[in-house]
């Protein structure tokens, strides 16, 4: 039997995002990725108070995938402190078990901005605690992950811009497990489509006119349950504001390396800012 969730869930989101936009002015972020094996789309409704300074969100977050196929979604709201040139922000998300699976996220990120003649640079640190439930033989098994990112951005003269990032991640149990082998761990994946044990990459960019961003890059990295890893070439174009609107598509390529030599997978991502 088809689930009724799902229908219900667009329907919802359609009707705050047309409201949302004609009465109230906020600002609205969407993002869908999606692999062989995954679908992984979020949505928040954002709305800046204290001159812009403070800015608080709400949404929510579905995943689908695993075997046999299925989808779950969650709730996220988040807090953003913006006082030149440092930013701050905190995130919670919860969803109930459904089918068995649900899940519970926290994530705060700290970064500051220097601006000196023609250059800038920022930077930002980024500590994620999760928790999911995952299927395996027929009993749920709770898995911890944290994670900890980092990432900096050297621009220069709002055109050029090169950026090098890290994370890296521990689990409990440890995704290495024979029976956490085919486990869909949700939201614990934010990698290439498997999770990850570290992660690096270095991209570049150009901005030939204001409105159009381009963007190329490399990755790699080591997949949590020790079997290989991958790089990751990606391409990227955002293009906007239009009318208060901004999208972005990239795609890359995981081409596995070591034991996971010969397995390849293609992640692709769309986002949308909309801003009134």
């Amino acid at each position: 039997m088809r689930s009724p969730v799902l229908p219900l869930l667009w329907s919802l989101i359609v009707l705050i995002w047309i409201v949302a936009t004609r009465a109230f002015g906020v600002e609205l972020d969407g993002e869908l990725s999606a692999g062989r094996d995954f679908v992984y789309l979020t949505s928040d409704v954002k709305q800046a108070i204290l001159d812009e300074r403070l800015t608080l969100g709400a949404g929510y977050t579905m995943v689908a995938g695993g075997a046999p196929p299925s989808a779950r979604v969650g709730a996220r709201a988040s807090a953003a402190l913006d006082v030149e040139p440092f930013a701050a922000e905190a995130a919670v998300g919860w969803a109930p078990p459904q089918g068995r699976r649900g899940w519970l996220t926290g994530e705060a990120r700290a970064g500051g901005r220097l601006k000196r003649a023609r250059i800038s640079v920022e930077g930002e640190a980024t500590v994620a605690g999760r928790r999911a439930e995952a299927v395996t033989r027929g009993s749920p098994i709770a898995v911890r992950q944290f994670q900890l990112g980092g990432e900096a951005t050297a621009t220069l003269d709002e055109r050029l811009h090169l950026q090098a990032a890290a994370q890296l991640s521990f689990y409990d149990p440890s995704p290495a497990l024979r029976s956490l082998g085919a486990a869909d761990l949700g939201p614990l994946v934010t990698v290439a489509g498997r999770p990850e044990r570290w992660a690096v990459a270095l991209r570049g960019g150009w901005r030939p006119t204001p409105p159009l961003r381009l963007e190329t890059g490399v990755g790699g990295l080591a997949y949590a349950d020790g079997r290989g890893g991958a790089w990751l070439p990606r391409l990227a174009i955002r293009a906007g504001p239009f009318a208060g609107a901004t999208v972005e598509a990239s795609g890359e390529i995981a081409f596995g390396v070591g034991a996971a030599r010969g397995d390849v997978r293609l992640v692709g991502t769309v986002g949308v800012e909309v801003e009134r």
